[in-house]
């Protein structure tokens, strides 16, 4: 963080202090309390390869899939909750059609949440198909909460995935 407009720089605070488990593509939101949260992929089952869509081939590239998470700072990103929080991600088709049935989602996300009307929304982007090159399918979705902006209590903020659309 830097208190002069970016001359100078606080020394780095680890979001996930000692865990070795890729954690990647964090964007961040701060809200009207001043709270700021953090959402993030993190390889919480600890995954080292990914079946290609082909069935054959094996990829190590493990930063892209596991659980979307938050954890969120007080103290302007001077330290972080020790908690982390899943965020509920509805399964597509896109989902159940990768080598894992669905049992194991990859996606990833760089885009900046978005606040309209009282609700948070953050993009996400699904991979269906891992392959040469790595991403060889893959389809947007919002994750939207109604009450992140101004629920206290972490455990209690409501996601729901966007596009309204079938179940899986």
């Amino acid at each position: 963080r830097s208190m002069d407009q970016g001359r100078t720089w606080d020394d780095p605070v680890a979001v996930e202090p000692g865990d070795l488990r890729e954690n990647s593509y964090a964007v961040m939101l701060k809200v009207p309390s001043g709270r700021i949260y953090i959402l993030y992929n993190h390889n919480t089952d600890n995954v080292r390869e990914v079946k290609c869509h082909d069935g054959e081939q094996v990829c190590t590239r493990v930063d892209s899939l596991g659980h979307f998470v938050f954890k969120y700072s007080d103290n302007h990103g001077r330290s972080w909750s020790a908690e982390r929080f899943d965020i509920p991600v509805r399964r597509f088709q896109c989902d159940r059609d990768n080598v894992y049935g669905g049992a194991l989602c990859c996606f990833w996300n760089v885009s900046k949440p978005l606040v309209r009307d009282g609700n948070a929304y953050v993009p996400l982007h699904k991979i269906g198909q891992v392959g040469r090159g790595f991403i060889q399918q893959s389809e947007g979705v919002l994750l939207m909460s109604d009450n992140l902006l101004v629920e206290a209590d972490p455990a209690q903020i409501r996601w729901e995935t966007l596009p309204d659309g079938e179940v899986g």
